[in-house]
């Protein structure tokens, strides 16, 4: 298994990547999601437990109103499809890599 700074730099790798393709959309970095994002950001860059993070981000995915549920926008009516397409391969990375820290399985 990976050591959890190693975890705690790949994550803090996809969550800029993350606000960085949120920031694009409609609202930008006012979007709720970019608001979460930067906060577990902020949460990354001090001491902190990578599993703790790793559950809390969990918890923002499936159901109603979810990350998973964000579609980015322009204007409110254009769907920016490679924005999305990017977003989409970023929250199943992020997943992929929060499920593994917390299961405590190679990456």
């Amino acid at each position: 298994m990976e050591p959890k700074s190693t975890q705690s730099q790949e994550m803090i790798h996809l969550v800029t990547e993350v606000m960085n393709t949120i920031e694009c959309g409609y609202r930008g970095k006012e979007n709720s999601w970019y608001k979460f994002f930067g906060t577990i950001l902020e949460r990354l860059n001090k001491p902190h437990s990578v599993d703790k993070i790793a559950r809390d981000i969990i918890s923002v995915y499936g159901g109603m109103g979810t990350f998973n549920d964000l579609v980015l926008h322009k204007n409110q009516i254009t769907m920016l499809q490679e924005e999305n397409d990017k977003l989409e391969q970023l929250r199943h990375d992020l997943y992929i890599l929060c499920e593994k820290i917390l299961t405590n399985t190679e990456l």
